[in-house]
């Protein structure tokens, strides 16, 4: 039999598979993303499944399965509450939205312990958040794009004001830079400078219409996506620019 091993986990989604089990799609902290099998919840299923809502951030003990991709899920306990996770319709929706980034950003790899402290500790910031959250979501994808490793440069000037996603530099704004495909425009370009260059309680309160705000986490998404070799469709983005539209 494989030993056991303590891990702890990030949640990004549950998967129904039988009446009394649960496939729990996550970030081991140890392995990257991976699935686990939960069975026989049976009556306290409810309870139970209270600590797999999106993000959540757990304890567990882990065993490998020799004969599946699928771990099984012994013990697991929540490290931190984050019930404004679950109770706050808004941050439950971006919840929701950081979760299908991971899940579709992230591959089973050996995890980079700096990355996935960075995540627990941005988890936690958006759960203990007052005010405001509508530029979370812009503001993780920047940091998020940095701690994979693609780190926008911060060389904003009146002579480079535009940013070109191959290069992860800005750029003049001449005639070459005209014939481009893969730059930011001059507006969104400016938002990545604030962003980079912004403490975190100021990046809240940005004034960003919501259109403006969605085409920059789709710019941010696209720039993710160059990088990672992969195409990246975020669907719940789309609920996000609804509920932020008259934001501002």
């Amino acid at each position: 039999m494989p030993l056991n091993r303590k891990s702890q986990l990030i949640v990004l989604h549950l998967t129904k598979y039988s009446d009394s089990g649960m496939i729990v799609n996550a970030i081991d902290s140890s392995v990257g993303r991976c699935g686990f099998f939960i069975k026989g919840l049976g009556k306290k299923k409810s309870a139970m499944l209270a600590n797999f809502h999106s993000l959540s951030i757990l304890e567990a003990v882990v065993q490998a399965n020799p004969k599946s991709e699928l771990h099984y899920l012994k013990e697991y306990s929540p490290i931190y509450s984050l019930s404004a996770l679950r109770s706050d319709p808004v941050k439950s929706s971006i919840a929701l939205f950081i979760s299908e980034l991971l899940y579709r950003s992230l591959y089973e790899i050996s995890m980079d312990e700096h990355l996935f402290n960075w995540l627990c500790d941005a988890i936690r910031l958006l759960n203990d958040t007052e005010g405001s959250v509508a530029n979370f979501h812009p503001w993780f994808l920047v940091g998020f794009c940095s701690k994979m490793g693609f780190h926008p440069q911060s060389n904003y000037s009146e002579s480079s004001p535009l940013f070109q996603i191959t290069t992860e530099n800005f750029i003049p704004d001449d005639a070459y830079a005209k014939t481009l495909d893969d730059t930011f425009s001059a507006e969104l370009s400016y938002v990545l400078h604030k962003f980079l260059t912004s403490p975190f309680e100021e990046a809240m309160k940005l004034q960003l219409s919501g259109s403006v705000r969605n085409a920059f986490s789709v710019k941010m998404i696209e720039y993710l996506s160059y990088h990672l070799g992969i195409n990246i469709n975020v669907k719940s983005l789309a609920v996000l620019h609804d509920i932020f539209a008259n934001f501002a």
